[in-house]
């Protein structure tokens, strides 16, 4: 029997087969790009991904890349991502925030590649590979992140995880730690993930010195990140998101400390409706291709699933937001090996790659947010060209003032800053803000109408400003 299922995964792939996983790969990095681009041009991409466009662009033209958004932080500063420098490199052929968004599509679609060279070295037949690679595409997470998160440096890590699981199976060195790198280059707190990659590794896959590797170079980039180089970068301020964890303390320290000095929490919190829900979320697309013998496989994603079980943030449980991240690569690892059980020991015949797709596309349809761009995002359409009008007068060393929807399109300069609830009077004068554009449509969440009232009303009181620009609701407002 094992001899039989061997020797039709290494049956030589039809012609076809060939063309499958670069046209997958194509056609998912076209899609994910047009679908962030559109957003983009409809203004409903905010100030993070403004944030990492002001950041790259100041990197590229030999400037420091401190942030104005978020105002004083550091590239380092924010989550020690220094994969934005190899990045920055685009924006020295040609500054553009296009570049952020296809390299973020171009990340994701690639995990097609080592999932599917993974499934065919575990010993699946090329028609479950490429069910497979297809079931990762219409995983819902992956179209959603895509352009909801805006941009996440962390997407570039979702292939590069799943390649080091590959490199250590075929137990390539140089492959293992260059995708190790990459990881851990995206986000401190990617470190945890690398480590419990290094436990599974070694504990389960009969990889010791993989896991090692892995375990000693995460813990100590978590150490030199969280401890020196972030709060150095942040001015003497701890690491980023350690306030979605309130209710266990202030500061890393104090909340790790209790975490392991009462574990109870985490257990308690685990059992919670909304996180049996979030993990019923996270399995569903892929369910009916799981087996229970091989949940062992997601033991390097569950440093990533404690945070966000123990957060108070919701949005980190569910498919729309970046957490999700680093936990999908083990999610189709588990998906793989499943598979190969089943089909070893003919468990569940009926369950065809066929079946398989079918199920992911039903998944699609359910939990993608494509509905986005029809009840949320075409609306503002008629506003576009009024919005644009705006742009084209605002100059290229201007010193803006805007909101977060806005500043994606002006973040390539030194000074660029957001409109608040209240004393935008005080704004202008602090950061000698030259320039205002307000767009009704396209205003942060946080910002009532009133204040914008308020800051229009001030604008026009003001000796020093002249409304240049109108149409709609659109101001552009200029230092006289």
């Amino acid at each position: 029997m094992k001899i039989e299922f061997l020797r039709a995964a290494k049956a030589s792939p039809p012609p076809t087969a060939k063309l499958f996983l670069p046209g997958l790969f194509l056609i998912t990095s076209l899609v994910l790009f047009f679908f962030s681009s559109l957003q983009l041009w409809l203004f409903r991409e905010g100030n993070d991904l403004g944030f990492f466009d002001q950041l790259v662009y100041l990197l590229s033209r030999g400037q420091s890349p401190i942030s104005t958004l978020l105002e004083g932080v550091h590239l380092i500063g924010d989550h020690g991502a220094i994969i934005f420098y190899p990045i920055s490199l685009l924006y020295v052929i040609y500054p553009d925030v296009h570049w952020l968004l296809a390299v973020q599509a171009i990340a994701l679609a690639g995990g097609v590649v080592p999932i599917y060279f993974l499934s065919r070295e575990s010993g699946l037949s090329i028609g479950y590979a490429q069910a497979v690679a297809v079931c990762y595409v219409l995983y819902p997470a992956i179209f959603n992140i895509n352009f909801y998160a805006e941009f996440r440096p962390e997407t570039i890590a979702v292939p590069a995880l799943i390649w080091a699981v590959l490199a250590a199976k075929r137990r390539s060195v140089g492959q293992f730690a260059i995708a190790i790198i990459v990881v851990l280059s995206c986000k401190e707190a990617l470190a945890l993930t690398v480590i419990g990659l290094g436990f599974w590794l070694g504990l389960c896959q009969k990889r010791f010195w993989y896991g090692v590797g892995a375990i000693v170079g995460g813990g100590l980039w978590f150490v030199v990140a969280a401890v020196y180089l972030i709060p150095t970068f942040r001015g003497g301020h701890q690491m980023a998101g350690t306030w979605h964890y309130a209710s266990l303390g202030t500061s890393l320290t104090e909340i790790a400390v209790k975490v392991l000095t009462n574990p109870q929490i985490l257990l308690s919190r685990a059992v919670m409706g909304d996180r049996i829900f979030y993990y019923l979320l996270l399995i569903s697309p892929i369910l009916i291709g799981l087996h229970w013998r091989k949940l062992l496989t997601i033991i390097p994603a569950l440093p990533m699933l404690g945070l966000n079980i123990l957060a108070d943030y919701s949005r980190q449980r569910d498919l729309i937001h970046q957490y999700a991240l680093p936990i999908i690569p083990f999610l189709f690892i588990w998906l793989v090996a499943s598979l190969v059980y089943l089909n070893r020991y003919r468990q569940r015949r009926w369950l065809s790659p066929r079946w398989l797709i079918l199920w992911s596309i039903i998944a699609w349809l359910a939990l993608a947010k494509y509905g986005y761009y029809w009840t949320r995002y075409a609306p503002l359409y008629r506003n576009v060209s009024a919005v644009n009008g705006a742009l084209e007068l605002v100059d290229d060393d201007a010193r803006v003032l805007t909101s977060g929807y806005i500043a994606p399109h002006l973040s390539q300069r030194g000074m660029i800053t957001l409109l608040g609830d209240d004393n935008n009077a005080a704004r202008i004068a602090k950061h000698d803000i030259d320039t205002v554009l307000i767009a009704k449509q396209h205003l942060d969440f946080g910002m009532t109408p009133q204040a914008v009232n308020e800051t229009l009303e001030n604008l026009s009181e003001s000796a020093q400003f002249e409304l240049i620009y109108q149409q709609q609701d659109v101001f552009l407002w200029q230092k006289k």
